[in-house]
């Protein structure tokens, strides 16, 4: 499987790596993997089991970069 990241996104793999939270870039996609579904089966039961979850997550995770980049910056 091949990944492709904005430069920002690298930037961030790589000082989470750099920080010693993660063993490699694998470890940081992995959880934020894990997080994206753990959300999505949050909000799953949030909407009564519709179909809407993975929109929603996505929409978060997407915000939730967007807040932390502009934070960095």
């Amino acid at each position: 499987m091949t990944i492709v990241l904005s430069a920002a996104l690298r930037r961030y793999v790589d000082r989470q790596v750099k920080n010693g939270r993660y063993l490699d870039a694998s470890d940081v996609v992995r959880e934020a993997l894990r997080w994206m579904e753990a959300q999505t089966n949050s909000l799953s039961v949030l909407n009564g089991g519709q179909g809407d979850g993975d929109i929603m997550a996505l929409a978060s995770a997407v915000l939730m970069e967007a807040a932390k980049s502009a934070r960095e910056d």
